[in-house]
């Protein structure tokens, strides 16, 4: 067997155990996909295991089109789990204190595309949060790229509720954004501990990230990766939004993601950034926004599985659930809030990050108000 065929047979094979596993062919439609694959394989015509289902009659089309977008996930999350292997270091990847150019590493604070160290700068003489992509990600032209890319970003960027860059550059091999250190703790460290927030507290919490969003978008950018990990309370009392790793240009066609991949967390994904759609814009920022809000409010994300795939099919195709079912205390406009946000068809949530932000605005003084009567 000729290396093409091999390939085509692999796929249909990989193919119609999914559509299997999903209920959607039995053994016997199974056989009479791989014999007809076979005959037109024969035939010299090349033909996908996804036609001939349709030609058959065995499945219909968007049966077809819900197990080609699980197809694409699963091969997406085993990349990402690849990726996240290799630009994740191990807590030992530098030993520390190490000392790098004029930069004195002393903790590591986390980190995706690349790890975020507690540093001092030497020679400015204040504690900054330094991310560095790893030494052996180098080679990699696409990671090289958008690491540059994010220090560009956030070195044009100015608000009070983005981390704030200080400098980036190259220093003994390694690529580095030196961000201003907050002194505080990640919303992801807050929920792990506390399980949720009062209503009053996640509103305004959501309203500061809103607010930075609303920024973002006026410079035609889209976040893509909202979650607790990358919002970060200060012990100022603020709120501030960190990590433009994944952040793209609504208004340029070409981006370093390829068509058709999924990026994003899957517990707070838009459904449209679920099946890797190229072209996102703010409103699967606003979904984010909510996912993350429902989980402040409720102490549960909208959706969770075991897997990531199948958390990522809920966002796409389960109702959205009814945070007033899991926090029966919470108020009706919080709850019909959360309800807009988590709509699927972008069509029908709130439309901007504006729009977002005057309604926050308006429930943290009503709920002011209340608390003063």
């Amino acid at each position: 067997m000729s290396s093409e065929s091999r390939k085509v047979s692999d796929s249909a094979k990989a193919f119609a155990a999914l559509a299997i596993e999903m209920g959607l062919l039995d053994d016997e439609a199974h056989v009479q996909l791989l014999a007809r694959l076979e005959h037109y394989r024969n035939c010299g015509i090349p033909m996908r295991p996804e036609q001939i289902v349709i030609e058959l009659g065995l499945m219909t089309a968007p049966q077809v089109t819900r197990v080609v977008t699980e197809f694409k996930a699963r091969r997406e999350k085993t990349r990402a789990s690849a990726a996240s292997a290799a630009v994740n270091p191990r807590p030992d990847d530098l030993p520390l204190p190490f000392k790098l150019g004029p930069f004195l590493l002393q903790r590591r604070l986390g980190g995706s595309l690349g790890s975020v160290y507690l540093a001092l700068d030497e020679e400015q003489g204040q504690a900054v949060a330094l991310k560095l992509l790893p030494a052996n990600m180098l080679h990699d032209r696409e990671l090289v790229e958008r690491f540059k890319r994010e220090a560009q970003l956030m070195r044009t960027l100015d608000h009070p509720n983005l981390v704030s860059c200080l400098g980036a550059g190259c220093t003994q091999g390694r690529f580095y954004i030196a961000m201003a250190y907050v002194d505080g703790e990640s919303l992801e460290a807050v929920l792990d501990r506390n399980g949720k927030l009062g209503e009053a507290a996640a509103l305004v919490v959501a309203h500061e990230l809103v607010s930075a969003l609303a920024y973002l978008h006026a410079q035609e950018l889209v976040h893509r990766d909202i979650k607790p990990s990358n919002v970060i309370l200060g012990r100022d009392g603020r709120a501030r939004l960190a990590d433009l790793g994944l952040a793209k240009f609504t208004s340029r066609q070409s981006d370093l993601t390829a068509e058709g991949m999924t990026v994003g967390t899957p517990h707070y994904i838009a459904p449209e950034q679920a099946v890797g759609a190229k072209q996102l814009d703010t409103r699967a920022d606003l979904y984010s926004a909510g996912a993350l809000l429902f989980h402040l409010l409720c102490g549960r994300p909208p959706y969770e599985a075991e897997e990531a795939l199948a958390v990522m099919r809920m966002h796409v195709y389960d109702p959205v659930p009814d945070p007033h079912r899991i926090n029966p205390k919470l108020s009706m406009a919080s709850r019909t809030l959360l309800m807009k946000l988590l709509q699927k068809d972008p069509n029908r949530r709130i439309q901007s990050a504006a729009e977002l932000e005057r309604i926050l605005r308006g429930l943290i003084e009503s709920d002011r108000r209340r608390a003063s009567v």
